[in-house]
């Protein structure tokens, strides 16, 4: 008898085998649980995006266990997502991601962190997010990372070229984080950010790093940086944390050896290169970071470093000090021909505000020292009300305010507004306001009025100030104080070319300073010193030279001082030519670089011949 059925059966097993061979593995594969018992000794292994979306579908097994990436996890097609590795699970563990990139997906909608959209108490580190786009059109508390944490870690984590986007009129939209709420505080170490697009137009709090802040814990970023972003919201807007909500009085905010580069910041109301607004903190520290960018302000309070004081709830608010320290940090161009702009265009006539370092706070203490630099900046407040700009801060709504400068250099800086407008600091509101500095080092910063008019030498420097306290200050190359014009003569002898060069005093008493003119040719030094005054035909007389007008609408008796320099050869030259006068605790000086062609010919069209 013939047995037909196991040899048919068998032929079917064969073929079936051959069929399956024909099928990608991946759609009938259904993923292990990965390798490891979930400890940092033997963390549990993601290797695949199939290990990743198995933790996230089976989050409650691995919330508070040590992952580990072993391989890049990355998108195979344009939009393709990924699911959070905790859903609806708080996140209490450690994604280690050993060096790994996750790249190109794209979440929508309800999704609110590829890593955790619950409540992140963990730490992330050593992995990489690029082309990553969070789109979350339908929710509020959004970021890369997570929607909200508690008290967590940031170590070595960089994200490149990554978005997230939101329409939707919520609050705390992050670069990384939306959220951080009733924290014990976030530590974040060597955090990079280059190529974010942030994009909230109708959200409160909108940060690089952190949407915003919620609770009384000190948070500290150490090496981090946000570089060439594009950061926007609605209101408290900053390139690293957006703003604070709440109760965050005993806060404490650190940043040290941070960047934030070339970025462009903008929105309503607190809009900062740092931090948008900083609410009721007690304690604010800035070590060794640089910044620079574009911060426009629709509303009021922009600025390079923190925006504002202000919080959406101030029914907890007031009766505190905060103190704000600088310590060996610069405001500076975004390269050397493109200055950092800090622009307020609003219109509130009590609180629209514009600074270097600080716009808008609520009394305290403004601490900035150890070599810090605001340099090569231009700080404008736009519109036809009572308005604040000043190179350091803008202005103190109320609380009594004191500003301690020391050591400090501010340079090539142009400040314009059609309200309050200094050097230091502008309008302190109905309190009093002090000013302390020693060591400051004012060049080339010009301060005018919207319409290009300068302001009188005595609001230069302090503005606002009810109080002042200065010394060891120079002034140079204002166009302010006592010396209004260069001047040059040249005659020529025979064989020689003898040149004189003298400034006009403005003061009605000249004999009240100590001026100098100083020539450099030749690598040496001419002076003449002015203790007197010294009339303009003294001079003529002095130099030997031909007797000349310096311009016509100069009255006879105006005060020049002056030097000369005679047989200098017939050839191209250029003299330093500067003045300087002390005026107290003050010493203003102005220089200028005077150039001739061979044959005799001034150069300078700003030199009054």
């Amino acid at each position: 008898m013939k047995q037909t059925k196991p040899k048919r059966l068998l032929s079917l097993v064969i073929a079936a085998m051959m069929i399956l061979t024909l099928i990608p593995f991946s759609v009938i594969s259904v993923s292990a649980a990965p390798g490891g018992s979930g400890t940092a000794e033997d963390p549990y292994i993601i290797g695949s995006k199939e290990d990743w979306e198995h933790v996230a579908a089976n989050a409650a097994t691995y919330a508070s266990s040590y992952l580990k990436l072993t391989a890049d996890i990355v998108a195979t097609t344009e939009g393709e997502t990924l699911s959070p590795l905790t859903s609806t699970t708080n996140f209490s563990g450690t994604l280690d991601g050993d060096g790994h990139t996750v790249k190109g997906f794209r979440n929508v909608q309800y999704q609110k962190g590829f890593i955790c959209n619950a409540q992140f108490n963990g730490t992330v580190k050593n992995i990489t997010f690029e082309n990553m786009t969070m789109d979350n059109s339908l929710d509020q508390h959004t970021g890369l990372l997570a929607r909200t944490c508690g008290t967590c870690a940031l170590q070595n984590i960089n994200v490149k070229n990554c978005t997230v986007s939101t329409t939707v009129d919520k609050i705390a939209i992050g670069g990384l984080i939306g959220r951080s709420y009733y924290s014990g505080g976030i530590t974040a170490t060597n955090v990079k950010i280059d190529g974010l697009t942030l994009s909230a137009p109708n959200s409160n709090c909108v940060g690089g790093i952190i949407g915003t802040i919620f609770g009384a814990a000190t948070y500290s970023f150490t090496n981090c940086s946000v570089s060439n972003s594009t950061i926007n919201g609605e209101n408290y807007v900053g390139a690293f944390i957006g703003g604070a909500e709440g109760y965050t009085r005993d806060a404490v905010y650190n940043f040290t050896n941070c960047e934030s580069l070339n970025n462009t910041v903008s929105g309503g109301e607190g809009v900062a290169l740092v931090v948008g607004s900083v609410g009721n903190v007690t304690t604010v520290n800035a070590t060794s970071c640089n910044v620079s960018g574009n911060v426009t302000a629709s509303s009021k309070a922009a600025s390079g470093f923190y925006g504002t004081y202000k919080i959406t709830d101030t029914s907890k608010g007031g009766g505190y000090r905060p103190t704000y320290t600088f310590d060996n940090v610069s405001v500076q161009g975004i390269s050397d021909t493109q200055p950092t702009t800090i622009t307020c265009t609003g219109t509130d006539a009590q609180y629209a505000a514009a600074g270097a370092l600080m716009s808008e706070t609520r009394g305290g203490d403004i601490i900035v020292r150890n070599n810090s630099r605001i340099e090569n900046v231009q700080i404008s407040g736009i519109n036809a009300g009572t308005i604040s700009a000043n190179a350091v801060w803008g202005h103190s709504n109320d609380g009594t305010l004191k500003i301690t400068v020391s050591d400090t250099a501010i340079k090539d800086v142009a400040v314009s507004a059609s309200g309050y407008k200094s050097v230091i600091g502008g309008y302190g509101g109905h309190q009093p306001c002090t000013h302390t500095c020693t060591g400051l080092a004012v060049d080339n910063v010009v301060v005018t009025d919207m319409e290009g008019n300068s302001v009188d030498s005595s609001a230069y420097l302090s503005g606002g100030a009810t109080q002042s306290s200065l010394s060891g200050i120079t002034i140079a190359n204002s166009g302010l104080g006592e010396i209004s014009d260069f001047y040059e003569q040249h005659a020529d002898t025979t064989d020689y070319r003898h040149y004189r060069f003298a400034a006009l005093s403005t003061s009605a008493d000249r004999a009240a300073y100590d001026m100098v003119v100083t020539a450099t040719y030749n690598g040496n030094d001419y002076k003449w010193d002015a203790l007197e005054n010294t009339a303009y035909d003294s001079l003529v007389a002095y130099s030997g030279l031909e007797a000349k007008s310096f311009s016509a609408e100069d009255a006879e008796g105006e005060k020049f001082i002056a030097v000369v320099i005679e047989n200098a050869p017939k050839a191209a030259i250029t003299f330093t030519v500067s003045t300087s006068y002390t005026d107290g605790s003050i010493t203003w000086t102005e220089t200028a670089d005077i150039s001739y062609d061979a044959d005799g010919t001034c150069l300078n069209s700003t030199v009054v011949a």
